[in-house]
């Protein structure tokens, strides 16, 4: 209990939170929305109570407030495994989110990109002596070719 009124001085939507979702696990529907909804209403851009807000909607047969809910995890969601949970309570609740391989792929551009630019810039590096001396072999072929088409004439 200790723990829990410091988590509440300091942060009070986790503490709100714990609890809901403590309640919502015991069955205790009624507490548990009051908690979550209090965690929402102290940080609506945090991820973390809204999925289990969302829970309870479907659990009560509320599919439009579910949606919502749903709808607010999916937004609000930061990392891959979070919105990927997002979306498949989106999908639960009827509604429709981007496809999963969409999501793994903006994750991975989002992620890697600096080292995928990094990468091709280290590959054009290495091979840009190969590309200079296929240049002027080519060059030197185009010239010797010319000096031919002139002396032919």
């Amino acid at each position: 209990m200790a723990l829990l009124r410091l988590l509440l001085e300091h942060d009070a939507a986790c503490a709100h939170t714990l609890v809901g979702e403590s309640f919502l696990e015991a069955g205790d529907l009624t507490t548990a929305r009051a908690y979550l909804e209090r965690a929402t209403a102290l940080q609506p851009h945090w991820a973390r109570p809204w999925p289990a807000l969302a829970e309870l909607h479907l659990k009560t047969g509320d599919r439009e407030q579910a949606l919502d809910s749903a709808r607010a995890a999916l937004r609000c969601a930061s990392g891959l495994r979070a919105r990927l949970a997002a979306a498949k309570l989106v999908h639960r609740a009827g509604g429709e989110a981007p496809p999963r391989a969409q999501m793994i792929a903006a994750h991975i551009a989002r992620s890697y990109w600096p080292a995928a630019a990094l990468a091709l810039a280290f590959a054009v590096f290495l091979v840009h002596p190969w590309l200079l001396r296929r240049l002027r072999g080519a060059l030197r072929r185009a010239g010797a070719q010319e000096k031919a088409a002139d002396s032919a004439s």
